[in-house]
């Protein structure tokens, strides 16, 4: 999905992407996004188009919990303005013309203007599997980082502001429980499965979520009689949750 600065908001459509408007804003969403004490998607997002009456979504998005992608289109300034998650686990890319969810799709809007491919990303990406910060394997290509709003206004100009991320080092045994309640209730009469293994972080998410109200099948991928699957079954058995195994086949491997 590709924003420009003559884009408008109708004409964008993509699996996963909802809207939500009113005279003042449209604004897009993909991915789980929540208000602490609101739930997931559009309670949300229409408590999020309230408050940029009054201010800025750097200082909204703060707030925001979850993994998303953010697209607000202001009617009456014509400007276009994005963010993502506070981890930035959801990604978005720029360049100086345009704003996309697809690395791929901005490298072909380019491709009449060109473009350098950095030899110092391919570098880090061999040696460390990954290019680390805003960068990408493309020098005029960015990745929107979780501390940033990006702007794009009606003559084309791209800034980008600051957005403030709140401290994870305070309170932090208070906090994960109170994230772990609200995570929850924003999951509420939402479909949810969730990963377990035999490893203890997997095991820990699905009791918190579970303490907390929500209700969610259990999931691994595995070999039936592993000891990891035998855990993760009993984990289930004790949460009284569905259990679900994806069999690994690797009877095609070679081919």
């Amino acid at each position: 999905m590709l924003i420009g600065a003559q884009t408008c908001h109708g004409t964008l459509a993509e699996p996963g992407l909802c809207w939500w408007q009113n005279q003042q804003v449209a604004i897009g969403w993909k991915g789980h996004v929540y208000l602490p004490g609101r739930r997931a998607g559009e309670e949300t997002i229409a408590a999020v188009g309230a408050a940029l009456a009054s201010t800025s979504l750097a200082s909204v998005a703060t707030e925001l919990c979850g993994v998303f992608g953010l697209f607000v289109h202001d009617r009456r300034a014509d400007t276009w303005q994005a963010a993502v998650d506070n981890a930035a686990m959801y990604k978005l890319f720029y360049d100086d013309q345009r704003l996309s969810t697809s690395f791929l799709e901005l490298l072909h809007a380019r491709q009449a203007r060109g473009y350098d491919v950095s030899a110092e990303r391919i570098v880090q990406f061999l040696g460390h599997g990954a290019i680390y910060g805003p960068f990408t394997l493309v020098d005029a290509v960015r990745k929107l980082r979780a501390d940033e709003i990006f702007e794009l206004s009606a003559d084309g100009a791209i800034r980008l502001h600051a957005k403030r991320l709140p401290d994870p080092g305070a309170h932090a045994d208070v906090a994960v429980n109170r994230h772990f309640a609200e995570l929850a209730h924003s999951l509420t009469e939402r479909s949810l499965s969730v990963d377990v293994t035999g490893g203890f972080d997997t095991r820990l998410i699905a009791c918190l979520l579970r303490q907390y109200g929500a209700r969610f099948e259990t999931a691994i991928s595995g070999r039936e009689g592993s000891e990891d699957v035998i855990i993760a079954r009993r984990v289930a058995e004790a949460l009284d949750a569905p259990f679900h195994v994806s069999p690994h086949d690797v009877s095609h491997l070679e081919e």
